[in-house]
């Protein structure tokens, strides 16, 4: 982050090497550890999937605290760090359930340039 801290993520992508539409799901929970049983289907349907967790959780630097305003920020910058990667088409969209729908309605709500879509479930 422009800040220093670093963020804990996982990146999957299809086996092809190509640029590829992109979801990221960003969380409090297993997010950076996401299973390839869970993100397999993603890969499947031609997309790249990142697991990124929120600061303080996971194998994320910083200090956690629930719904802190710094989750948008940072989740608004690494769409645009995702959308600048040779493997990202720039298209992105976040999915994710609980927590990770509290970050998709943070983070949507400053409007990044890439995203293009939210599926906050629950």
């Amino acid at each position: 982050m422009r800040d220093g801290t670093r963020i804990a993520y996982v990146l999957w992508r299809p086996k092809e090497v190509r640029r590829y539409p992109t979801l990221l799901n960003y969380s409090a929970y297993w997010e950076s550890g996401s299973p390839r049983e869970f993100v397999a289907r993603f890969l499947d349907a031609g997309y790249a999937y990142v697991g990124a967790n929120v600061r303080g959780t996971g194998a994320s630097e910083g200090i956690f605290s629930y719904f802190q305003p710094i989750e948008a920020v940072d989740g608004a910058e690494i769409i645009g760090w995702i959308a600048a990667q040779a493997w990202s088409n720039g298209h992105l969209g976040m999915i994710g359930a609980s927590y990770g729908a509290h970050t998709q309605i943070a983070v949507a709500a400053l409007n990044p340039r890439h995203l293009r879509a939210i599926v906050p479930l629950y």
